[in-house]
């Protein structure tokens, strides 16, 4: 071929190269269901443009939590520094300001505005329909009654991986159980679970076998009988009695205290198994730091029931041994204080919150109301992004239908939605968040209002759009490199953060019904 044609040939080449990259339809055109042929656009070869990262920086300056980090770093490389304050800092596990802890003498009134304008933070505020503002009251009227009470109160913390591995729960509770009494984990399932656990180590025997309300086709499941853990364990199948030739059967669980866990976790004094539904009796033996401290053989059962152990003493560790012919329905254990507060952390991995009419009602609310729950929170909305729709009503509707399904149980008990979070994925050579998250968020916010619920708005409080990347890329690192999942750093802030807005909700109830209030000023973003 002579220069002149092939010069001819490569420039009819090049032009229809760029054709391609013009009139190519952006989505690709679809050959097959699983085929799809798509050419790069005109744009994808020039530079990208970097987003405009949101700035993080008060978020993070304001956070207690981070500052006593960072303390704690640098104690570890640079022990000269570890005054004996900052040892009764770390040791008390004080994160949350004094300011934020002290109480005013009844009706003094803060008139040194300087003062207050130094204890002033900026709060993104729990969000309510117009009417229902006063929702959260009657659990703050409890809180107010706990310190002259022998009453053990719950907090329910539902959410999906976000909140794995006793994850934001964990500050929560340790802050609510310093202000205002409790010990221990609260709630536990018999799980053989990867993820590490900040509060405790739960080992299981391998016999053990989960079912969960999220595998309830994979696992063809007939009953519903999940309970408020959304699951239950047994350690001999449902088909596992042979009346003609009995097979006894062993499950072992113990539960150790995390060596780095916050001190109160470390410091129950109360402990309840929920169980039910096992055919046959059994024994059940618990061991106490190696010693037997109890034994029993337990009666078949048709329902919820619960046995319970008092500690004068926190063992280091429990075991519990069954023996039996039938395993029964493990529903939880429950590590308490003997009053004041305890705050459950319930994982659901992968739910988007739609999963709790899955379960039996019955047993829902009767464990609901048996554990004296009086708050419950709903963490979830990652799992929704990937799904990319226009339209985010139908998920509106079925959350609306969820959130129905949980107050009937008690509607005097309040429900606060903790809205996703900012998630990124990779645009050319830049990450950018999810262009849908908004919609998600509007759509949780509309639930929980037609619903007479709380809405936190996790997304605003973290920054918005393009928020995430500007986690990730912190130092420290706030959020893992999979641009969903925040770093064990960035739950405490999430989590302090959502509790300065609690907080303030109580003090406006403190305020309003003329209770001593805190010292700290807070500043609504709304």
């Amino acid at each position: 071929m002579k220069p002149f044609k092939l010069f001819l040939f490569f420039i009819l080449f090049l032009f229809l190269v760029f054709a391609l990259t013009i009139f190519f339809p952006e989505k690709g055109i679809q050959i097959t269901s699983d085929l799809i042929i798509r050419f790069p656009s005109v744009t994808s070869f020039l530079p990208d443009e970097k987003p405009d990262y949101k700035d993080i920086t008060g978020i993070v300056k304001q956070s207690v939590a981070l500052k006593a980090d960072s303390l704690l770093h640098d104690t570890i490389f640079q022990p000269e520094i570890f005054t004996n304050q900052q040892f009764l800092l770390l040791k008390n596990n004080t994160i949350i300001a004094d300011t934020l802890l002290a109480m005013k003498k009844k009706n003094v009134i803060l008139n040194d505005t300087i003062a207050a304008k130094k204890n002033r933070k900026k709060i993104y505020s729990i969000q309510f329909n117009p009417g229902d503002e006063k929702n959260l009251y009657p659990f703050f009227k409890l809180l107010t009654k706990l310190a002259n009470s022998d009453q053990l109160i719950r907090i329910l913390h539902y959410g999906d991986s976000q909140i794995e591995g006793d994850r934001i729960t964990s500050f929560i509770r340790n802050e609510l159980q310093k202000k205002f009494g409790g010990a221990g984990t609260g709630l536990l399932s018999f799980i053989h679970n990867k993820i590490y656990h900040y509060s405790v180590q739960v080992i299981l025997s391998s016999n053990w076998k989960n079912y969960s309300v999220l595998k309830t086709k994979s696992n063809n499941q007939l009953r519903t009988l999940f309970g408020v853990m959304m699951s239950y364990s047994r350690f001999t199948d449902t088909d596992d009695i042979h009346p003609e030739n009995p097979v006894t059967y062993m499950g072992t669980c113990l539960i150790k205290n995390q060596e780095f866990a916050f001190p109160l976790v470390r410091g129950y004094k109360n402990v309840k198994l929920f169980y039910g539904y096992n055919r046959k009796p059994f024994l059940l033996s618990l061991i106490a730091d190696q010693n037997e401290y109890d034994r029993q053989i337990v009666s078949p059962s048709s329902e919820l029931r619960m046995l319970e152990w008092s500690f004068t003493s926190t063992p280091q560790a429990v075991e519990f041994i069954f023996h039996g012919e039938d395993s029964p329905e493990i529903f939880a254990l429950a590590l308490d204080g003997e009053k004041g507060i305890a705050v459950d952390n319930i994982p659901l991995r992968g739910s988007s919150g739609l999963d709790f009419t899955k379960t039996d009602h019955a047993i829902f609310c009767s464990m609901m109301n048996l554990l004296n729950t009086q708050l419950i929170l709903l963490q979830v909305g990652v799992n929704m992004v990937p799904s990319m729709l226009s339209d985010y009503s139908h998920y509106e509707r079925a959350l609306t239908e969820q959130l129905s399904f949980i107050r009937s149980c008690n509607p005097s008990v309040p429900v606060i939605i903790l809205g996703v979070s900012d998630m990124a994925r990779k645009n050319n050579i830049y990450f950018d968040s999810y262009p849908n998250i908004e919609k998600i968020r509007n759509a949780q916010r509309n639930a929980a209002f037609k619903s007479h619920c709380g809405f936190w708005d996790t997304y605003t409080a973290m920054g918005g759009r393009n928020s995430m990347p500007s986690w990730v890329n912190c130092s420290p690192p706030l959020a893992q490199k999979d641009f969903v999942h925040f770093t064990p750093r960035g739950a405490r802030l999430i989590a302090e953060l959502f509790l300065n807005a609690l907080l303030a909700e109580y003090n406006n109830f403190l305020l309003n019904s003329q209770f001593p209030v805190n010292d700290t000023i807070y500043e609504s973003t709304y």
